[in-house]
């Protein structure tokens, strides 16, 4: 199984931010430092059962596209949630990873999305374009990928000309440059913000740093139930080179008899993992998964939006297309 190739280079998340900023859609939690009461530990699917999204598990196979599934999974429970049940569409990844072009690593490769990306720009795409549902675009085993499955339309994989399309307002981050990475004090900083931000409003996205097959490989040899990072980054990398990006989604935390931990859903099927999910180290920025979190907020008419209106966010989208072009 291939890992993810999420770009996290520094220059480019400054940049990214820049320009971000200067179209108002992103929402930093700088200015907003207060907790609220957090418990020991939380769970998203137990907090809200109606939400199935919480407790689906899906499965990238060969597509390296873990960018696109986090954004789709966390824009998917975070609809459910601010609609206490009532709305829950499974946002379709599959519409990021052939059409979100500015989200892709390398934009000139056939994988298109399934060659890496950036959950930065696809829930910027989301609050531009909209997304559509599972439904309307499934996904396909990577395998059975071609040009024909990799070709961007605004239609539905049925015919349906006029599908279903849901909007975010704003985004915001918990990002961390390398020299914070070790600074104790703002790594617990931002586990208490992240924190507070899933009791809030739902699942977040994460990015950290897999090394070869060592976190595949991990619980086939232990108990599901183990919380991943035991062995230092440093072994890591001695022992399997340098790392590659992975994103997945946090729904919660814990603590094990004193140890720490994130509660994640992976996109490696049900067949991984426990069923699907997995405990990672929190609080000490293990593999750096306190140091890339991104989460969406919803438009307050979220739900559709006509063609005529579409129009005008696409126009804005291109004009922000330009924006980057001309000044990145």
């Amino acid at each position: 199984m291939n890992f993810c190739l999420t770009n996290m280079f520094i220059i480019y998340v400054l940049n990214f931010i820049l320009f971000a900023l200067l179209f108002q859609n992103i929402i930093s939690l700088e200015t907003n430092d207060e907790c609220f009461f957090l418990p020991e530990e939380y769970d998203l699917r137990e907090e809200y059962k109606e939400c199935e999204s919480l407790r689906s598990i899906r499965f990238q196979d060969g597509c390296g596209g873990c960018w696109a599934f986090a954004t789709a999974e966390v824009i998917s429970d975070r609809i459910c949630i601010e609609s206490k049940g009532k709305k829950q569409p499974i946002i379709s990844e599959n519409e990021l990873i052939s059409c979100c072009y500015d989200c892709f690593s390398n934009k000139t490769s056939p994988e298109k999305g399934c060659g890496g990306g950036y959950t930065g720009m696809a829930f910027l795409y989301w609050i531009y374009f909209g997304l559509t549902t599972e439904e309307c675009k499934p996904f396909h085993i990577y395998p059975k990928y071609n040009t024909s499955n990799l070709k961007c339309s605004f239609f539905c994989e049925n015919g349906n000309i006029k599908p279903t399309r849901y909007y975010g307002s704003s985004f915001g981050y918990i990002i961390k440059n390398e020299e914070e990475e070790t600074d104790i004090d703002i790594i617990l900083r931002d586990e208490k913000k992240i924190m507070n931000e899933i009791y809030e409003h739902g699942s977040v996205t994460a990015g950290f740093k897999t090394y070869g097959e060592d976190l595949q490989n991990y619980f086939i040899t232990k108990n599901v139930n183990e919380i991943y990072g035991s062995t230092p980054e440093d072994e890591l990398k001695k022992k399997y080179g340098n790392p590659v990006g992975h994103a997945i989604k946090i729904i919660g935390w814990g603590n094990d008899n004193g140890k720490k931990y994130w509660l994640c859903a992976n996109s490696w099927s049900k067949y991984w993992g426990d069923n699907g999910f997995f405990k990672i180290k929190r609080g000490e920025n293990y593999l750096g998964i306190e140091s890339y979190v991104l989460y969406g907020y919803l438009d307050s008419n979220f739900i559709f939006r006509s063609k005529e209106s579409m129009v005008v966010y696409e126009d804005n989208f291109f004009n922000f297309q330009n924006f980057k072009e001309d000044f990145m």
